[in-house]
């Protein structure tokens, strides 16, 4: 899981933070305040960002602490896929139309990237993941991924090295 970030990648983060290199800080549908280490200081560390945007489906210790907070749609309520090990792709499909007038952090990316280009935004995160498995996998395979509800790619083996040196 090459995608997977560390706690060294937090250290790295508070170090940018610390060093005023965060002018917007978004933090999505996790609670780094109440899991961190409190060694950490991730609280005082985040306040240092010029302006902090929670994405999340309640309300926490992170959400608190944030400038602005875009609620979004329960996982149930959204579209998604996930890679929960190395070629095994899992399409997220939503059970429920959203209840309340949230939306997903698909939606809300694309709508931001569109408006930083000065557009509208003109596809919903669903037909953007399904023109990107239609990209990557051709058109034939959204139906049958959205059917079998997962996909395995081929992967090769991984190159395991020992680290000698720290």
């Amino acid at each position: 899981m090459d995608r997977l970030g560390t706690l060294n990648d937090i250290v790295q983060l508070n170090q940018r933070l610390d060093n005023g290199e965060i002018g917007v800080l978004f933090l999505s549908r996790t609670n780094p305040v109440a899991t961190l280490p409190a060694a950490l200081n991730f609280s005082q560390q985040m306040a240092k960002a010029t302006f902090r945007i929670g994405l999340t489906d309640r309300m926490d210790e992170t959400a608190r602490q944030c400038d602005l907070i875009l609620p979004l749609s329960h996982s149930l309520e959204s579209w998604g896929d996930a890679e929960p090990r190395r070629g095994w792709l899992n399409v997220i499909q939503p059970v429920v139309e959203p209840i309340f007038q949230t939306r997903s952090e698909g939606d809300i990316l694309l709508a931001v990237g569109a408006s930083y280009q000065g557009q509208l935004q003109t596809i919903s995160y669903q037909q953007w993941l399904f023109q990107h498995w239609q990209k990557e996998f051709g058109s034939a395979f959204a139906d049958e991924f959205l059917k079998k509800g997962f996909y395995e790619k081929p992967v090769t083996a991984p190159s395991i090295k020992l680290k000698t040196s720290p």
